[in-house]
């Protein structure tokens, strides 16, 4: 039976999380949607609501909720978007719901290095312009043959968090060929194939095990 092992996109705010898988060897897309956080009828009261030990809940099941997808044991590599805005309010709000998202995948996938890309970083990483547009990025990411044929709401979180994914599993195949090129150790768990950074699992955590 053969192994695979999935890259992990995240494009996380206080209000939505979107997620997309890729594969790390093909860098063939699997799938990706998108998970509500916090609901509010305007921005600036949903912007003063955030309970951030509530946020935090909310977090964990929506993680707890995407972990249901199948493969998603699989995941050996994930990328998250760096937050960042012009607006010293929005990139606080930004960076503290991206610290939770964090934490928890590191606590349902422990054996994972969490490493950021910025907005400009993944949309060159596959070849789109550095300042390509929210309608060209879905664009791009409904080309491929995973993208749902229906949506509830959100595209766009998900198209980004896609894009992400790819950008992602470009990076981490590029870092596995400059480290085989200069004959740097690679240490991949038993029965795992990773076309990625060196995977080392903590001492009593099996791949794939979910912690309590």
């Amino acid at each position: 039976m053969s192994v695979t092992s999935l890259c992990l996109g995240l494009d996380v705010s206080p209000r939505r999380m979107g997620w997309g898988l890729v594969d790390l060897l093909t860098g063939e897309p699997v799938t990706c949607g998108c998970e509500e956080l916090w609901r509010s009828s305007t921005r600036k009261a949903e912007h003063e609501a955030v309970n951030w030990p509530e946020q935090a809940e909310r977090t964990q099941a929506a993680i707890h909720r995407f972990a249901a997808v199948p493969r998603t044991h699989e995941v050996q590599a994930v990328f998250i978007e760096h937050p960042i805005s012009r607006f010293a309010g929005v990139a606080y709000d930004g960076g503290l719901a991206v610290g939770v998202a964090m934490a928890e995948v590191q606590r349902r996938w422990p054996w994972v290095t969490v490493q950021f890309l910025l907005p400009k970083e993944w949309r060159t990483e596959v070849g789109l312009k550095g300042n390509a547009s929210k309608e060209e990025v879905l664009a791009f990411a409904e080309g491929f043959e995973c993208w749902p044929t229906l949506w509830d709401a959100h595209p766009q979180d998900a198209a980004d968090a896609l894009v992400i994914a790819l950008a992602g599993q470009k990076r981490n195949k590029e870092s596995w060929d400059t480290g085989v090129e200069r004959g740097f150790p690679f240490s991949v768990s038993s029965g795992c194939r990773s076309k990625g950074f060196p995977i080392t699992e903590p001492k009593g955590v099996a791949r794939g095990d979910v912690p309590a």
